[in-house]
């Protein structure tokens, strides 16, 4: 009961102290200190009139950093602790913060501010035309951190609706006027603020449509059409963005921007700049396919030159695009629905399954692991594996492409003593152990299952915890038992119930001397 008193007395005297000393910095820290201990909130929030905190704002006004920062944490702490419909109060005080020439006192506004925003009855106070205005312009800023610290704020603010109607009005002190200016700077401040409508685009089609409205994405367009490769990677890397939500979509194909790339990627032999913006390009399509509306046959009639030069690069081993090509390949066959741009070349595609299989079982360790690991996603499967037949059926007869052996160089590759190579062969296994044709194949090896349920082959932690997942497949499965006969199934449940990290006992004979 005593304790709250005693902390209210001594914060009163931290802050009559601090009035009066000519060096506020050891006072500033007790402040901090004090206000960090339990208790301090409930304290803050009973004596919030009492509290100096016009004085602590001319603390700011110094040009000793170190008290700065201290008066900085000081003023995060208290404006932590207010209730939410108190900090309108102190409006003032933070639009000068976000004007002050100290980094640390912009970064504690833009915290105020950020915290605002996650209250609905408060968008209107930190819309204010002038606060918005300041904050906005903190996206030009050339630190880091306060530049991204203002994408998020501005981000918080755009996730109520009304808000976004006055973010998006005319009015003056409005995001679109404001934005105009800033990216009239460099290269840097232009995509930030590309990137920062890119992501409130992405909420809903309404947001989509608002930021569409301003004519800011024609902006982005034009930067494809500069002689800056790096220009158009960045802006490649912005579309890739857009086209991940069916509006985005929408709206790049009527600006033909999906036509225009898949041009670009045709003429790769004739113009050897073009091939720096390939990884971009594959990117952009693979997301394309893998949005859940997609209709993947319709894009793979139309984009051809797409899939063509992910099934070419996977068989030019020596191509500087092969590793993403091969993580293109195997991002389309993750989801059964972007799978369909596997099935639709069929051919194609077990041709470069072999070409994986045949890797793994000769290239260098970096090539093998890279191999195996797009084999896992390309058969991982998270839905009921064993009950959809033609779905089985499918899977199983791609697995075929990877070659007859197969499964054999997997063994091989897993009593390897190189824990790279084992985890990534492990993460093979997980993919395959809950299909029922998996489980058939890993049981066609003989020694595997008995390999698997022996602790004694991986000794660090990730490769124990990979092993178990396979385990934890084979465990659940409802097929292992009749795959594996009952007795290895037993095995498998006991290693299951063990967990990853089990080491059996040993058993010690005492014995006494004579």
């Amino acid at each position: 009961f005593g304790r709250p008193k005693i902390m209210e007395r001594e914060l009163d005297e931290l802050f009559s102290s601090l009035q009066s000393s000519p060096e506020p910095v050891a006072i500033l820290n007790e402040l901090c200190d004090l206000l960090g201990m339990p208790g301090a909130a409930q304290i803050v929030q009973q004596n919030a009139k009492s509290i100096p905190l016009e004085f602590l704002f001319t603390c700011l006004n110094s040009t000793y950093q170190v008290q700065i920062v201290a008066c900085c944490d000081v003023l995060d702490k208290i404006f932590f602790y207010l209730p939410a419909e108190k900090l309108q109060e102190y409006g003032m005080f933070v639009e000068l913060g976000l004007q002050h020439m100290s980094l640390p006192v912009k970064l504690m506004s833009l915290k105020f501010i950020g915290r605002c925003a996650e209250n609905d009855s408060l968008h209107d106070f930190i819309l204010s035309p002038t606060m918005f205005h300041l904050v906005v312009q903190l996206l030009g800023h050339s630190d880091v951190d306060c530049a991204m610290a203002t994408c998020r704020v501005i981000q918080k603010m755009a996730s109520n609706s009304q808000s976004l109607d006055i973010m998006f009005s005319k009015r003056k002190g409005s995001l679109v006027g404001d934005l105009e200016q800033i990216m009239l700077g460099n290269e840097t401040v232009r995509f930030r603020v590309y990137e920062l409508m890119s992501n409130i685009a992405a909420v809903s089609n309404q947001t989509f449509s608002l930021v569409a409205s301003t004519g800011i994405f024609l902006k982005l367009l034009k930067e494809l059409d500069q002689n800056d490769i790096l220009v158009q990677l960045n802006c490649i890397e912005m579309l890739t963005k857009l086209v991940q939500n069916r509006s985005g979509v929408e709206y790049l194909e009527e600006q033909k921007v999906v036509k225009n790339l898949h041009t670009l990627l045709s003429s790769v032999e004739s113009d050897s700049l073009t091939s720096f913006l390939i990884p971009g390009i594959l990117k952009f399509f693979a997301y394309l396919v893998i949005q859940d509306q997609a209709d993947v046959t319709s894009i793979c009639i139309q984009y051809p030159v797409f899939m063509d030069t992910v099934y070419s690069t996977i068989e030019n081993i020596g191509s500087n695009l092969w590793v993403n090509a091969v993580e293109t390949f195997a991002a389309l066959g993750s989801s059964p629905h972007s799978r369909q741009a596997l099935l639709h070349n069929e051919s194609k595609t077990i041709g470069a399954l072999g070409m994986l299989g045949s890797l793994i079982a000769s290239a260098s360790s970096e090539i093998r692991v890279t191999c195996m690991e797009a084999v896992g996603l390309i058969f991982a499967y998270s839905g009921k594996c064993n009950e959809d037949v033609t779905l089985a059926l499918s899977y199983e007869k791609l697995f075929v492409g990877l070659g007859v052996n197969f499964m054999s160089t997997l063994y091989l590759v897993g009593r390897q003593p190189f824990s790279d190579l084992r985890c990534a062969m492990l993460k093979v296994l997980s993919s395959l152990a809950r299909w029922k044709w998996g489980q058939e194949k890993i049981k066609s090896v003989p020694g595997f299952i008995e390999f698997l349920l022996d602790r004694n082959t991986e000794i660090d932690k990730v490769a124990k915890e990979l092993r178990y997942s396979v385990i934890h497949k084979l465990a659940l499965s409802s097929s292992a038992e009749v795959v594996f006969g009952a007795l290895m199934y037993r095995k498998v449940r006991e290693y299951h119930q063990q967990g990853p990290f089990y080491v059996a006992g040993e058993n010690i004979v005492a014995m006494e001397e004579a």
